[in-house]
C-alpha cells in the first residue's frame, strides 16, 4: 500500500522547530511500518492566521475557499488522485475540522486514514467531524451573544493591560479553558455512545478519548470505571425519560 504523509502544524515556529510535527510524524511512520506500507511523498502545511480552520456561527464556507487557504493539502490531494495512494494523517482533524472538506474527500474517492484510529470507517469519521464542528459553532454563537449583551449594557469590552502580548496569551488560554469545560461532557458522551454502538470495549474507548486529548471534569485521563459510570448515568437518564417518576 502506498501512502502520502500529510502534516499540519499551527505556527511557522512549530514548523521550523518540529514541535507538533514530531508527534504527528512518529504516529504516521509507526503505522506505515506496522502494515508494511510505502511512503511516496510527504507534505507539511504551516497554518497562518488566514489558513486556520476557524469554525464560527453564520460562516459562509465553500470547498473552494477551504482549499484556497490550504494549498499544500491541495497538492497532497492532487497527488493522491494521480497515484491512487492513501493520504495518511495522525488524526482526521489534521486534514480539516470542517465536515464539508472531509465529505469532499470521500465524495472524490480519495482514500485517507488516521494513524491513531485506522479502524474508523467513513461514516464514523463523518459523524465525529460533524459533532466537533457543531460544538465549535455553538461556542462561537454563545460567545458572540454574550459579548453583544455586555456591550449593550454599556460595559467596555477589554482592558488596556489585556492588549499586551502577555495579556492576549492569558486571555486566549482562559477562553479556551472555559469553553472546553462547558462543552466537554456532552461531546464526550456523544463520542462514547458512538464507540459503544460500534462494539468497542471500555478500554478501547478510554484509549481513544485520551489520545484525542479529552479529560474528565476533574482534569484527569479517562479510565474504564469513569466510562462505565458515564454509560450507566446515560442509561438511567434514558429510562427516566421513557418511564418518568410520578
Amino acid at each position: 500500500m502506498k501512502y502520502i504523509e500529510y502534516y499540519r502544524v499551527s505556527t511557522e515556529k512549530q514548523g521550523r522547530s518540529g514541535l507538533g510535527l514530531e508527534a504527528q510524524a512518529a504516529a504516521v511512520t509507526a503505522y506505515i511500518k506496522s502494515v508494511g506500507g510505502e511512503s511516496i511523498n510527504r507534505f507539511v502545511e504551516v497554518e497562518s492566521g488566514g489558513s486556520k480552520d476557524k469554525i464560527s456561527a453564520h460562516q459562509d464556507v465553500t470547498i473552494e475557499k477551504l482549499l484556497k487557504r490550504r494549498p499544500i493539502l491541495l497538492q497532497a490531494i492532487n497527488e493522491a488522485q494521480a497515484t491512487g495512494a492513501t493520504i495518511i494523517v495522525k488524526e482526521a482533524s489534521r486534514l480539516s475540522r470542517f465536515s464539508l472538506l472531509i465529505n469532499y474527500l470521500i465524495a472524490c474517492n480519495i482514500r485517507f486514514l488516521s494513524a491513531d484510529s485506522p479502524q474508523d470507517d467513513e461514516m464514523f469519521i463523518r459523524l465525529r467531524t460533524a459533532f466537533n464542528e457543531e460544538e465549535l459553532k455553538k461556542v462561537s454563537e454563545r460567545t458572540k451573544k454574550a459579548l453583544a449583551a455586555r456591550k449593550a449594557r454599556g460595559y467596555s469590552l477589554g482592558k488596556p493591560e489585556n492588549f499586551s502580548s502577555e495579556g492576549r496569551a492569558k486571555g486566549a488560554a482562559k477562553t479556551s479553558e472555559n469553553a472546553a469545560k462547558s462543552e466537554t461532557n456532552r461531546k464526550v458522551l456523544n463520542l462514547v455512545r458512538l464507540y459503544k454502538e460500534k462494539g468497542w470495549t471500555l478500554q478501547q474507548i478510554c484509549d481513544e478519548l485520551n489520545s484525542l486529548g479529552y479529560k474528565t471534569p476533574r482534569g484527569k485521563t479517562f479510565q474504564t470505571g469513569s466510562i462505565a459510570m458515564l454509560l450507566k448515568g446515560d442509561e438511567k437518564r434514558n429510562d427516566e425519560r421513557h418511564y418518568p417518576i410520578v
